[in-house]
């Protein structure tokens, strides 16, 4: 039987330092402006990825600059992925017993996140995770929440035998729920009580 499992990269299978790295990153290049970067760059990525269907260096270069008021350019955009490669990163509790279930399992595994594929792989490869996946769909190739996102991930295998697992109540859970994929919200800080259905605070409570 072929089925699969997506995870979400960032807070699912792992936790990393983006803050202290950015900080460091952009507070060099642009000294007391890069507040205007760092201040909003959560919301501005987020209203990227709702705006645009993946990460163009010239697109994302554009857009930051736009919002911060001076110019982000291309080469501050690629030193910054540059960056995120290297961040510290704390594995997520429970998550090496999760993949060694789906894998004993005969699961195809995938990852699903919505930052780009140097930074990301890298950081997969020094936790020493990037082995257990056969696929990888990043940023720079597609983005959550745009429908075709979730089409193109789960490929040739039927929605009702694929698995999505984040900790976005909208963009790992909300919308590929929507369209048929069973997904699991991984939320063990309880952000979303108004959630009942597939809502875990431990990973291994999956696979249980």
């Amino acid at each position: 039987m072929e089925r699969k499992v997506l995870f979400d990269l960032d807070g699912t299978l792992m936790t990393g330092d983006y803050h202290s790295t950015e900080s460091k990153y952009f507070t060099e290049l642009y000294g007391d402006k890069a507040y205007n970067v760092l201040d909003g760059l959560v919301k501005y990525l987020d209203e990227y990825e709702h705006r645009f269907k993946r990460y163009e260096i010239d697109v994302l270069s554009r857009f930051l600059t736009d919002k911060a008021g001076f110019l982000i350019s291309e080469k501050d955009i690629n030193g910054w992925i540059e960056c995120t490669a290297e961040i510290d990163n704390v594995l997520e509790d429970g998550i090496i017993d999760v993949l060694e279930y789906f894998q004993s399992q005969r699961y195809t595994l995938g990852v699903l996140t919505n930052w780009v594929k140097r930074a990301q792989e890298k950081r997969l490869i020094n936790m020493g995770i990037r082995d257990y996946f056969s696929e990888l769909y990043t940023g720079d190739i597609v983005l959550k929440p745009h429908l075709e996102t979730y089409y193109m991930a789960i490929g040739k295998y039927p929605k009702e035998k694929c698995v999505i697992i984040g900790d976005n109540s909208e963009k790992d859970y909300g919308v590929p729920m929507s369209i048929g994929i069973n997904s699991y919200l991984y939320d063990k800080k309880d952000k979303y009580p108004e959630i009942t259905k597939n809502k875990v605070k431990k990973l291994n409570e999956i696979i249980l």
